[in-house]
């Protein structure tokens, strides 16, 4: 199977929130079981023409899904909140009044900060956002575009 058409089966967007993430990992931890994703039916010709084999049949199939790699998204994201949060106390100072005053800024800063936090939480790549946007009057070593 070509490669770029194999990632269709190796990779499994994550859409659920970190709370149903982890119910869902207690829930197959408890009963035993791991966490699967089912291969539609209108597959199975294509996987068995890979496999040079059209009189394969295959009555279902599923991929299990790689539990540490699971679990690598809780810490990834608490990563991202800190460096967020950090980032957040550095431009508007302490934080533990969970309220930022932003009256003291100017309407471009503003726009600078919310560019900044865009790279933290999309840097990595693995979530993409809008189409062909890009970040205005930026040196930020980044192949990343935003929203402007």
């Amino acid at each position: 199977m070509p490669e770029n058409e194999r990632e269709l089966f190796y990779y499994a967007n994550m859409r659920e929130s970190i709370g149903a993430l982890k119910g869902t990992i207690h829930e197959y931890e408890r009963k035993g079981t791991s966490i699967g994703r089912i291969i539609p039916a209108e597959y199975y010709p294509y996987i068995a023409k890979c496999n040079n084999d059209m009189g394969m049949i295959i009555q279902s199939a599923e991929i299990q899904l790689n539990m540490p790699q699971i679990l690598n998204i809780f810490p990834k994201v608490e990563n991202k909140l800190l460096d967020i949060l950090r980032y957040l106390e550095k431009q508007f100072g302490n934080l533990d009044e969970l309220d930022i005053d932003v009256n003291n800024k100017s309407e471009q800063e503003l726009k600078e900060i919310v560019n900044h936090i865009y790279v933290l939480i999309y840097n990595d790549q693995s979530v993409t956002i809008g189409n062909d946007n890009e970040f205005n009057n930026s040196n930020i070593a980044s192949s990343i575009k935003t929203a402007n």
